[in-house]
């Protein structure tokens, strides 16, 4: 199994999908690129779905898209086919609920790359695995993080972020706990009703008991941590639905466990937006998020040379 799903995920080398394209006479775009608004079965995101959902896994369309796009077809079919035999390979077994989005990956402070993700929708725990070099990974293993809180519907997108004074990890995640948030409860999509909880941990075996992170007052999930001098930065999401909010907000606070401040005024536009991620180069700083478009939160930016892309923002850390 492991070598016909290598065999498979070679079609995303550029060379066999010009083949593919001239095989199956994919109609052009204005441009004389393929009309990528209307997506056909062997798109990339498509292929690799395909591949995976082949081998019981499913796998994030939306986030395929986004990691064909920014890395192009070429590094991506290197990346994707040295992680096909942990991932697609049949050797990730069934771990959680089969699930694999979300994905963050951390360097710790040995230099080992430390991967975290959504395993199921209505799940209590996050997957984990780590590695050396980015394409050998250790065994996959579920982290029970709300084991202290078996009332959670589910724990969804998950990161990390090493807190070098303590020497620990901070797991953090978005969780809906019925009943616990009362007053926002018929605010989400279908009953969810998120805040964010972590845990700690020195090994990714140990873990300290799950307790609330941040409570913004309103259904919030996506958050990423990042350190600006001797202050700690939360990007968020507003996961409001009624009314629809649906755009990033930021907070600070001294420590990456909090407690953090009230969230800052939108700070993207009038449309859906969610990921962030926090980009420093320099003495710059960025912010790149997925735009999306209601009612269909797969909606990705196209650029006009026919690849998605998540569109970028700046914002100022020192403001």
């Amino acid at each position: 199994m492991e070598n016909e799903a290598i065999i498979l995920l070679r079609l995303l080398l550029p060379a066999s999908l010009a083949w593919l394209a001239a095989a199956h006479e994919l109609p052009p775009s204005n441009t004389g690129l393929r009309d990528r608004s209307r997506p056909g079965p062997w798109d990339n995101d498509v292929l690799v779905y395909r591949i995976g959902k082949a081998h019981g896994y499913e796998l994030d369309r939306g986030h395929l898209r986004e990691l064909l796009g920014v890395a192009g077809v070429g590094l991506t079919s290197q990346v994707v086919e040295g992680y096909a035999r942990k991932l697609l390979g049949g050797l990730l077994g069934k771990m959680g609920g089969g699930l694999m989005r979300d994905p963050q990956i951390l360097p710790g402070p040995d230099g080992t790359f430390h991967m975290v993700w959504t395993t199921a929708w209505n799940k209590q725990g996050v997957g984990y695995a780590s590695s050396k070099d980015l394409i050998h990974w250790s065994k996959q293993k579920l982290l029970n993080v709300m084991k202290n809180e078996p009332q959670a519907r589910n724990v969804w997108a998950p990161e990390i972020f090493y807190d070098a004074i303590q020497k620990q990890f901070v797991i953090f995640w978005a969780s809906t706990i019925p009943g616990r948030f009362p007053a926002t409860d018929k605010t989400g999509d279908n009953g969810y009703n998120h805040r964010m909880y972590f845990t700690v941990t020195t090994d990714f075996d140990r873990l300290a008991p799950a307790k609330l992170l941040y409570d913004p007052g309103f259904s919030v999930i996506d958050a990423t941590i990042v350190q600006d001098g001797k202050r700690f930065v939360m990007f968020l999401k507003d996961e409001t639905r009624h009314p629809p909010a649906k755009n990033l907000r930021v907070t600070t606070a001294t420590s990456p466990a909090g407690p953090y401040g009230p969230p800052s005024a939108p700070i993207t536009g009038k449309y859906w937006a969610e990921g962030p991620t926090a980009i420093q180069l320099g003495d710059k700083a960025g912010l790149a998020r997925a735009e999306t478009a209601p009612p269909r939160a797969a909606t990705q930016v196209v650029r006009q040379d026919g690849c998605r892309h998540p569109a970028k923002t700046s914002i100022n850390l020192q403001a």
